[in-house]
């Protein structure tokens, strides 16, 4: 699959490639950039799972990944992730680029293609139930509130926006 390059107001989304990885490997090993993402991964598995994104290895819930950069920097990632029949969003930014609206920016390009490119019925997020800050990005992008769910580690939202 090509993976589309995407140009928001203020960032560039494109594929990741081989020089991204130590970048990804620290953002992804960080506990407090991934306390609302299902916790932190150690350097292997954030390695592992950076050569699922980039196709060096299978990965059976990676649909699509893209680093966002804003001039030449990098400052987030967003993903579409294989959830049953849906497709889930998926982003994550480093403490240093929280606040600046990068995340409504990367959700609101991945929704498009979503609906529009790629004509998929709906799309769905999942939040932490104590993240008030994801849920306004989901909230900005015209997602609204399914249900809420318990799971052994604890409550979360569900988020979804039709494409109707």
């Amino acid at each position: 699959m090509t993976i589309p390059i995407f140009e928001t107001a203020r960032l560039r989304l494109r594929p990741y490639d081989p020089g991204d990885r130590g970048w990804f490997v620290r953002t992804f090993s960080d506990p407090l950039v991934m306390r609302n993402v299902g916790g932190a991964l150690g350097e292997a598995a954030a390695g592992a799972l950076f050569d699922g994104i980039c196709g060096l290895r299978d990965h059976p819930r990676v649909f699509c990944a893209w680093c966002a950069e804003r001039e030449g920097e990098l400052v987030g990632h967003g993903a579409l992730l294989n959830e049953g029949g849906d497709l889930e969003l998926g982003y994550v930014l480093p403490r240093s680029f929280w606040g600046r609206g990068y995340a409504t920016e990367i959700a609101a390009a991945l929704t498009r293609h979503v609906l529009v490119t790629l004509g998929r019925p709906r799309l769905i997020a999942t939040v932490d139930e104590d993240h008030p800050p994801s849920v306004r990005v989901l909230e900005k992008i015209g997602m609204s509130f399914r249900e809420r769910i318990e799971d052994p580690e604890g409550a979360y939202l569900l988020y979804a926006i039709d494409r109707s």
